[in-house]
């Protein structure tokens, strides 16, 4: 837990935060994407802890890397924000209602579960796949976020140690 803090005499570049998110991202995309639910833990006495929606996560923590980057955003990239974050963002809001991608997907769900008789389970399926839509948009705003930082070579340096050429060190010989 103390390797997260950082003390006066350590430098935190912007580019290790720039990594740490990438990392952190990865690592969230990785795992199986489920639900939250509350989970019992103990026998005596028994407590609940909520176990946190593993999409939820995935898409809040790309979304908090785009706030990061965003004044560094080029013109392509300006474009992709407005397209895919704030539908990510606001999902009751008319652009997102609205959006193609979005009518689309919900059409796609509508027709896979057509012959669904309940209401609430329908609402419940469009919620899941709004939730699937929200984590495909956030999938596309990563990649274009990892796009941008290669235009910009952003992460050249820190990533594949290339930049400014190192002279060799000379070898010396010690007397025996």
């Amino acid at each position: 837990m103390t390797e997260n803090f950082i003390t006066n005499n350590d430098k935190l570049e912007f580019r290790q935060i720039v990594l740490a998110h990438i990392k952190k991202i990865l690592e969230l995309g990785s795992v199986e994407f489920r639900g939250g639910y509350w989970q019992d833990i103990g026998s005596n006495p028994v407590r609940s802890e909520y176990v946190a929606d593993t999409r939820d996560c995935y898409i809040n923590s790309i979304l908090g890397f785009t706030e990061v980057l965003l004044p560094y955003f080029d013109k392509d990239m300006t474009k992709i924000y407005d397209d895919y974050y704030m539908i990510a963002t606001y999902p009751g809001t008319a652009k997102f209602r609205n959006n193609k991608l979005f009518v689309d997907w919900i059409k796609d769900v509508s027709e896979k579960y057509d012959n669904e008789d309940s209401d609430n389970e329908d609402m419940e399926i469009k919620k899941q796949y709004t939730t699937e839509f929200k984590v495909f948009c956030c999938r596309t705003l990563f990649r274009e976020l990892n796009l941008l930082l290669h235009r910009k070579d952003y992460l050249k340096e820190a990533v594949f140690g290339e930049g400014e050429e190192k002279e060799d060190s000379e070898i010396v010989e010690v007397d025996k």
